[in-house]
C-alpha cells in the first residue's frame, strides 16, 4: 500500500467522492475506499484499515504430495500412479 495515501478521509460528501455513496465505495490514489456508516461523519476508509486479511491457514496436501515426501527418492522424481489404483494420473 502506498504510505501517501490517508486512511480515513473526511468531509468528503459535498465533494466529487460524493459518488462513493451509491457505490459503497471509491478508488483513490490506487487505494480502495470504503464508507464507513458506523463511524461519526461516514468517512471513507481505506479498505485495508476497515477489513484487515485474515492470515490463510495451511493448503490441505493432496496423497500425491504425502507419499513423495515419504519416499526417499531424489526431488525431481515424478510420482505417475496412484499407488492405491493403479491408475495413471
Amino acid at each position: 500500500m502506498q504510505e501517501r495515501t490517508p486512511e480515513r478521509i473526511y468531509n468528503w460528501l459535498n465533494t466529487q467522492l460524493s459518488i462513493a455513496r451509491f457505490y459503497g465505495g471509491i478508488s483513490y490514489n490506487g487505494a480502495e475506499y470504503v464508507v464507513a456508516m458506523d463511524e461519526e461523519g461516514q468517512p471513507l476508509v481505506r479498505r485495508d484499515v476497515k477489513f484487515p486479511r485474515k492470515p490463510r491457514a495451511a493448503k490441505k496436501r493432496t496423497r500425491k504430495e504425502q507419499v513423495a515426501d515419504a519416499l526417499p527418492l531424489p526431488p525431481n522424481y515424478r510420482i505417475d500412479r496412484d499407488p492405491q489404483s493403479n491408475q495413471p494420473t
